[in-house]
């Protein structure tokens, strides 16, 4: 049986490597891509280089390096490949070191995002408020304890508030709520019925941060700009520690900070809380950055206020997860300190390492 499992599954890879190698040709943006780095484009490879590169990697992980532009790997004798971690590497090391859901498991408490402000509350970690849980026509409020028809609350109310799939992910499902008069609006954009946009899912609806410090709001003040930080569990001694760190900010107008949607990632020196020179787009919004499109404000030494007590926080809370091995955070900074708004056990490395230049030496230690 295992033979044939065996069997099975390089079959099953080699068809995965034939037909991503057979795509190839087709997806140009993968060997044609913006340059990140046109300051050294006298040194950019051509075209077949880069598609030869790209097919090799497809032969070795069985995929294309969606990042191969943003990481430099075009500019020749620029970056060091065998310092960065590839994306499939990663996904499967990460899922190996027990990051899994299960009964047991605390992974629930970070998939849930109404269970996590539960539990960051029983540990005295200061969260975003939650107003409620909205399914279909229904808000359960948390204040009063009581069940409401989510139009009639909104309606009622002066609403400034985000709603949230309850277990969504890369701004998937997130959306602002604001309500004044009577008159609803979602996303800034007019609507008859709130309970129309949230049909056929759960959402937690959360009050809007009111707070973010002032020297966050200079970088960007329309989104809840917020830390990604990474506390990873040392195989060695059982205990979290800080792997690295980026700022998300938002960008043209969007009120979340999400990369996903066209917000910027900007590298962390996790030694003093400074920001370093570049922000970065995911490919397909831009390139890179050394000061912010909407504001002006330089990122270069930008002291990050509360750094220091944020990773202290989320070490502490990460001990309390016992059976995760690694967590990526997303942490707001308030005027009266760090808020923690939620923790992702399936975080990416993409966008911090293309803003802390390659993860494999500490990879490699606690990734084992």
């Amino acid at each position: 049986m295992n033979i044939i499992h065996t069997v099975l599954h390089c079959g099953y890879a080699a068809f995965v490597r034939i037909k991503e190698l057979i795509k190839l040709p087709f997806e140009r943006e993968l060997y044609r891509g913006e340059c990140y780095y046109p300051e050294y484009s006298e040194y950019r490879q051509n075209n077949l280089a880069v598609f030869c590169a790209q097919s090799v990697n497809i032969l070795r992980y069985g995929k294309p390096n969606k990042f191969y532009f943003m990481y430099g790997f075009d500019i020749k004798g620029f970056r060091n490949k065998k310092e960065y971690v590839d994306y499939e590497l990663f996904m499967k090391r990460r899922s190996k070191c027990n990051n899994r859901f299960g009964l047991m498991s605390a992974v629930s408490v970070l998939r849930n995002k109404d269970l996590f402000g539960i539990v960051a509350d029983a540990y005295s970690i200061s969260t975003p408020q939650n107003i409620g849980i909205v399914s279909g026509s229904k808000i359960y409020l948390y204040e009063t304890q009581r069940e409401e028809d989510i139009d009639k609350f909104i309606q009622e109310n002066n609403i400034d508030a985000f709603a949230k799939k309850i277990d969504g992910e890369c701004a998937d499902g997130v959306f602002s709520v604001k309500s004044d008069g009577g008159q609803v609006l979602v996303d800034n954009k007019v609507v008859d019925k709130l309970s129309d946009k949230v049909s056929g899912g759960i959402f937690l609806l959360q009050k809007r941060l009111s707070n973010q410090h002032s020297d966050i709001n200079k970088i960007y003040p329309l989104s809840v700009n917020t830390i990604r930080l990474i506390t990873v569990t040392n195989p060695k001694t059982g205990i979290p520690e800080v792997m690295t760190a980026v700022l998300r900010v938002g960008a043209s107008g969007n009120y979340v900070d999400n990369w996903a949607v066209g917000g910027l990632s900007i590298g962390i020196d996790i030694s003093t809380g400074k920001l370093t020179k570049y922000g970065f787009y995911k490919p397909g919004f831009g390139t890179k950055a050394d000061r912010h499109p909407d504001t002006g404000v330089v990122f270069e030494g930008f002291n990050i206020p509360y750094f220091k007590e944020a990773a202290e926080m989320a070490l502490e809370f990460h001990r309390r997860l016992r059976n995760i091995h690694s967590v990526g955070w997303d942490i707001s900074v308030t005027e009266d300190g760090p808020c923690f708004i939620e923790g992702n056990d399936n975080w990416e490395i993409s966008f911090l390492q293309v803003s802390n230049h390659g993860y494999r030496k500490d990879f490699d230690r606690l990734f084992s």
